[in-house]
């Protein structure tokens, strides 16, 4: 388990955004399918993945896909 009380908000989002597309890669979804069952594009997804920055209501989205 992480101790995210020690990490900056930047490092958070990035470990977060690492952990989505590590479920998304282990149930063999690629991003566009991912993207078409959220209603995002695909750039969205990229994004969110790389942990640029995406809305909230975009991240869970993305979780309630993923399951």
């Amino acid at each position: 388990m992480t101790d995210y009380s020690l990490q900056s908000v930047e490092n958070i989002e990035s470990l977060l955004c690492r952990q989505l597309e590590a479920i998304r890669l282990d149930r063999n979804i690629t991003q566009a399918e991912l993207a078409r069952e959220t209603g995002v594009s695909t750039r969205t997804i990229r994004r969110l993945e790389n942990g640029e920055g995406t809305s909230l209501a975009t991240f869970i989205r993305v979780l309630k896909a993923l399951k």
